[in-house]
């Protein structure tokens, strides 16, 4: 595939070479051609190992979230939350300072 660019290849050239192709025109082009293809990859790479870490980390939080609430899916998904706030503050803050 790199042929097909007809580019300069990053570090093929023999050393004898080096000195008449760092100075012309086409080299350069060749190399910042190489580096937006070099970076370009990169990103991707990263972009795509940051996506996958991401889903891994909420699937693995799904699975804690399920845990901490002894594995019923009825309390996880189906119960109003905001609810039972007032009684649950009522139940786990006021209950220490009226019984302390």
């Amino acid at each position: 595939a790199m042929r097909e660019l007809m580019i300069c290849r990053f570090g093929q050239e023999s050393f004898r070479a080096l000195p008449h192709y760092a100075f012309s025109p086409y080299w350069d082009q060749d190399m910042v051609q190489w580096s937006c293809l070099l970076c370009t990859g990169l990103f991707l790479y990263l972009s795509d190992t940051s996506f996958w870490f991401a889903l891994g980390c909420s699937i693995f939080g799904i699975f804690i979230g399920l845990q901490q609430r002894a594995w019923e899916m009825r309390v996880a998904f189906w119960e109003d939350g905001i609810f039972h706030i007032p009684r649950r503050f009522k139940e786990k803050v006021l209950f220490h300072i009226w019984h302390e």
